[in-house]
């Protein structure tokens, strides 16, 4: 009597019920999506189990879609053989417990398979305000074996953007240009720091304070000046300006060349960059500086500069341009 009892049951339930455990694989996934639509959360979660890929990468899909009953079960995904399940239930744990999501990223960072660890990079460059937990995780994931990994991470770190043409350049502006005045600036007298573990940017170095700085000249590489290294290094100039011109239509900061690419502050406002990889050893550039230069006073000129290999640093003059 009992055992017609239970078989009675199992066909009044369905076969959400049996699916899951029985049937094919497109049977088992078929009865995962009806168990969905009925909020079968711990079903679907068993579905995480199975021994076909489609059917646990569909339990991990209806997880993801399922809200804050399924992080259990989405926690439990994380240590799926499967890497797109593990992914799946990433992106969806960051995102249903923002307070927790570090916990997630953390774990994901040290996932075996790359895609999952990008997710995690993701996160985490997108969190604001960025905390020092946040910035931590994305220096460990700069150090990441995946180069696209580590090209996330140090571009997620280093976030000044800013497109800079120089009015002499830009196609847009269709009147005559012509540098009315060239003020060069000094070759001594600049201040230079190595950074090897390229952090300064995160420690405020383009403010232009700070202790640690030494003496070094521009116009001639940084090796021949008793720096054999390659990587990135700060170079900082105080400079003072003349009155502002009567006639002034925009000022240039005109480089002559970086070896190889560089990254330019001015009085604590980021400018502009200059980074072609290796080819831009020896080019010139020139940055607008109308807005943040102060004439009349005193200007604090901050460069970031990477070096790849060979020499380095501001190798050739640099000055200030007026256009008119």
């Amino acid at each position: 009597m009992g055992r017609l009892i239970l078989v009675v049951a199992a066909c009044l339930f369905g076969g959400a019920v049996r699916g899951a455990n029985s049937g094919g694989p497109a049977e088992r996934r078929d009865a995962l999506l009806k168990a969905a639509l009925g909020g079968g959360v711990e079903e679907v979660g068993r579905g995480l189990s199975d021994e076909n890929l489609v059917v646990r990468r569909t339990a991990a899909r209806l997880l993801a879609e399922a809200g804050a009953s399924a992080e259990g079960a989405l926690a439990t995904a994380l240590g799926n053989t499967d890497s797109l399940v593990r992914r799946t239930a990433l992106r969806a744990l960051c995102r249903l417990r923002p307070e927790r999501a570090l916990d997630w990223a953390r774990k994901g960072l040290g996932d075996e398979d790359p895609a999952v660890r990008r997710v995690a990079v993701d996160w985490l460059t997108g969190v604001e305000p960025r905390t020092d937990n946040v910035t931590a995780l994305l220096v460990k994931a700069r150090g990441d074996g995946d180069a696209l990994i580590r090209d996330a991470a140090s571009a997620a770190l280093f976030p000044f953007q800013r497109e800079n043409v120089s009015l002499r350049n830009r196609k847009d502006y269709d009147h005559d240009v012509r540098i009315a005045q060239a003020i060069p600036l000094p070759e001594s007298g600049w201040e230079f720091r190595l950074d090897p573990g390229d952090e300064g940017h995160l420690k405020g170095w383009f403010s232009g304070g700070g202790p640690g700085w030494a003496r070094i000249d521009v116009g001639k590489t940084w090796e021949s000046q008793g720096h054999a290294y390659d990587g990135v290094a700060w170079y900082r100039l105080t400079f003072k300006l003349p009155s502002k011109p009567g006639k002034l239509t925009a000022v240039d900061l005109a480089f002559d060349g970086v070896d190889e690419a560089a990254w330019v502050w001015l009085n604590g406002e980021y400018i502009g960059s200059h980074d072609m990889g290796k080819a831009g050893w020896n080019k010139a550039f020139q940055l607008d500086i109308t807005r943040e230069i102060r004439w009349g006073g005193e200007n604090v000129l901050v460069v970031r500069v990477f070096d790849s290999a060979a020499a380095g640093g501001i190798w050739r003059p640099v000055r200030v341009e007026v256009l008119e």
